[in-house]
C-alpha cells in the first residue's frame, strides 16, 4: 500500500448444516414423500482487490475472487467453482463529464449428481458464464444545477446470450437544498438452471397414479423490466429532510406455465402410471406502480428519527396465446402492497448508541401470510478507538412471526433472536 494504492485480501472457509424440507415424488409405490432432513453445506473463497487513486479524482480498481461451494440436499448434490474478475475505471479529469468504464468475467462450472428419480437437471455438468461491459457518463449540462447521466450494461451469458440494460437519469438542483430527478431504465432477469434445465416430478393423484412433471424450457427468455422513476428531495429546515419518490414499471416475459401440455402413460410394473408434462413459459406481463415517502428529523444533537412508507400496486395479465390468470393472481398475492419503517437513533455520551427499529409489512394472501409488525434494537458502545461491543435483538415483538411460505407451501416462522458482537478495526 502507498498513498495512492490500497490492497485488500479476504478469505473464508465454512461448513455446516441447514434445515431442508422437500416434497419428493416416489414411483414405487406412487406417493408424495415429505422429507425433513438437513442440507450439508461447505466451501470457501478468497478475494483480492487493488484500488489506485489517480490525478484529479480519477481512480480504478481490479478485483478477483475464487469461490468453491458444495451442497448435499435430499434432492440432489452439487459442487460448483466460480472464478470472477472485475475492472472499473473512473475518469473524473474532464471539465463537464464524469465517466465510468468497466468489464467483468465470470466462469462457474458445476457438477450435479442426481439422487432422486423424480428430480433432475440436465446436463449434470455445465459451465455457467457471464461476461459484461459497462459504460456511464455523467454530463454536467449546467454546473451544480443540471446533470444528465447516460449509461448501459451489456451482458452475455450461456442461458440467453447478449442483452443490453441502458439507463438515463436527469438531476436538477434548482436551489442548494432541493433536488428533483427522473430516470428511465431497462433491466433483465437472466434465466437460470431451474428455468431451463429442471425436471421435477410430483405425485398429484395417488390412485390411479397421476404424476405432474414441471419441466424447464430451453427457450425460456429473460424477464424484462422498463422502469420509469421520479423523485423530489428537500431539506425543509436545518433538522427536517424529506424524500418522495414514485415509479411505474412495465414488465414482460414474466415466468408462468404454458405451451402444450403433454400426457404420457408408462406401463411399468408393479405400478403403471400416467405423467402430465407442464413446461415453464414467459406467459405474463403487466405493470407495478408505487410511491414512497421517507422523512428524516434530526430532533436534537443526539437524537435522529427516520421513517419510510411505501405503497405498491401490481396488475399482471396473460400475454396473447396464454391463459395465466391463476398465476397472475398468485404473483400479485405474493408481494406486499404496503411497507412502513420507523428508526430512532440515540447517540449518547461516552460513545453509546441505541437504535430501535420498527417495521410493518402488509399481508401476502397468495401464500396465506398475514400482515405483521415487529421491531429490532441495538445497543452499542465504542469503548476505544479500535473496539466496539453491541447487543442486538431482532423480531422482538413476538416469539416468532411468518414472512413467507417455504417448501410444500409451509409458512416460515422467523424467530426472535438475541446476540452479542465484538468488533475490532484498525
Amino acid at each position: 500500500p502507498t498513498s495512492a494504492d490500497s490492497v485488500m485480501a479476504t478469505g473464508m472457509v465454512y461448513g455446516g448444516q441447514t434445515g431442508d424440507e422437500n416434497a419428493i415424488g416416489e414411483f414405487f409405490p406412487p406417493s408424495q414423500r415429505i422429507v425433513n432432513g438437513e442440507q450439508d453445506v461447505s466451501g470457501g473463497d478468497v478475494l483480492l482487490r487493488w484500488d489506485r487513486k489517480l490525478a484529479r479524482g480519477s481512480d480504478f480498481y481490479i478485483q478477483g475472487y475464487l469461490d468453491r461451494t458444495n451442497r448435499a440436499t435430499s434432492q440432489f448434490t452439487e459442487s460448483r467453482t466460480t472464478v470472477d474478475l472485475d475492472f472499473i475505471d473512473h475518469l473524473a479529469n474532464m471539465p463537464r463529464q464524469d465517466v465510468i468504464l468497466g468489464a467483468g468475467l465470470r466462469e462457474s462450472p458445476s457438477d450435479l449428481e442426481q439422487t432422486q428419480a423424480t428430480v433432475n437437471f440436465l446436463p449434470h455438468m455445465q459451465n455457467d458464464y457471464l461476461y459484461s461491459l459497462f459504460a456511464q457518463d455523467a454530463i454536467r449540462l449546467w454546473p451544480d444545477r443540471l446533470t444528465l447521466t447516460l449509461g448501459s450494461k451489456w451482458e452475455d451469458n450461456n442461458f440467453s446470450g447478449w442483452g443490453a440494460e441502458p439507463d438515463a437519469r436527469l438531476l436538477w438542483n434548482p436551489k442548494q437544498h432541493i433536488a428533483v430527478w427522473g430516470a428511465v431504465s431497462r433491466a433483465l432477469n437472466i434465466p437460470g438452471r431451474v428455468d431451463q434445465n429442471l425436471t421435477l416430478i410430483g405425485n398429484f393423484i395417488p390412485s390411479p397414479p397421476l404424476f405432474v412433471a414441471v419441466l424447464g424450457n430451453p427457450k425460456f427468455k429473460p424477464e424484462v423490466q422498463i422502469g420509469w422513476e421520479a423523485g423530489y428531495r428537500q431539506l425543509l429546515t436545518q433538522r427536517v429532510y424529506v424524500d418522495v419518490d414514485a415509479f411505474h414499471n412495465q414488465w414482460d416475459n414474466l415466468e408462468s406455465y404454458g405451451g402444450p401440455v403433454s400426457l404420457f402413460t408408462f406401463p411399468t410394473t408393479p405400478y403403471a402410471y400416467t405423467q402430465l408434462n407442464v413446461e415453464f413459459a414467459n406467459g405474463l406481463r403487466g405493470v407495478t406502480d408505487g410511491v414512497e415517502i421517507a422523512p428524516d428529523w434530526k430532533a436534537t444533537s443526539w437524537w435522529e428519527l427516520r421513517g419510510s412508507y411505501a405503497h405498491v400496486h401490481m396488475a399482471l395479465h396473460s400475454k396473447p396465446g396464454y391463459s395465466q390468470a391463476m398465476y397472475a393472481a398468485t404473483d400479485e398475492g405474493e408481494s406486499p402492497d404496503r411497507i412502513a419503517t420507523v428508526q430512532s437513533i440515540f447517540a449518547l455520551a461516552h460513545h453509546v448508541e441505541i437504535v430501535p427499529d420498527y417495521r410493518y409489512m402488509s399481508a401476502l394472501p397468495a401464500v396465506k401470510v398475514p400482515a405483521y409488525e415487529t421491531a429490532d434494537a441495538q445497543i452499542a458502545w465504542r469503548f476505544s478507538k479500535h473496539y466496539r461491543v453491541a447487543i442486538n435483538g431482532r423480531n422482538l415483538l413476538q416469539p416468532y412471526h411468518y414472512e413467507f411460505s417455504g417448501d410444500n407451501s409451509n409458512r416460515v416462522g422467523i424467530r426472535r433472536t438475541l446476540y452479542a458482537s465484538l468488533e475490532w478495526s484498525r
